[in-house]
């Protein structure tokens, strides 16, 4: 597949993960949203509260960074720090949720007014520790990192169902996959 339609299959992905992500943080009880998986893994406020940041201070912000600015550095980010730092967990879902929807759709509406084609995508600086970080690296790992918060949000939602249920969920296949 050429990059270009790569570069076309990721933002209808992007699109799609909006629908995704609206519907996994669909009618979550107040519990299951402060709940663990284990004590030091994220509960569901923490995932959405970093979604939200990574939506609009690295992906859509570096990816548009290395096009726009390239051989220059964009601002440093602590993604994990964050968490904490920006109290996460104290803040309100919906209304996390409702500003993850709009980032999204400011990130898919600007994707969309570019000309995928003519993208520079190897356009970008030279990181100090893990070497040149391009566009197309950004772009990239932006949908690979939906994917990976995706399933951590169904892990939630079946670590979840399998506490409150208080039974072994073997039937429903192989659980090893969600431990």
């Amino acid at each position: 597949m050429q990059q270009n339609q790569i570069a076309k299959f990721i933002l209808q992905q992007l699109k799609a993960n909006r629908e995704i992500f609206a519907r996994l943080f669909q009618k979550t009880t107040p519990e299951m949203v402060q709940w663990r998986l284990k004590a030091d893994q994220w509960n569901m406020l923490e995932i959405v509260g970093h979604l939200i940041d990574e939506e609009i201070e690295d992906f859509r912000l570096r990816t548009k960074w290395t096009i726009e600015r390239p051989n220059t550095s964009p601002p440093p980010i602590d993604p994990v720090g964050w968490v904490l730092s920006r109290a996460y967990s104290q803040r309100d879902f919906q209304s996390q949720v409702d500003t993850f929807n709009l980032e999204r759709e400011k990130s898919i509406t600007w994707l969309a007014s570019l000309d995928l084609e003519s993208i520079q995508w190897n356009s970008g600086y030279a990181h100090p520790k893990l070497g040149h970080l391009d566009a197309w690296h950004y772009f990239t790992n932006w949908l690979a990192h939906d994917h990976h918060h995706i399933r951590q949000i169904n892990r939630l939602h079946y670590g979840y169902l399998r506490e409150i249920v208080e039974k072994d969920l073997y039937y429903a296949g192989n659980h090893l996959v969600f431990q």
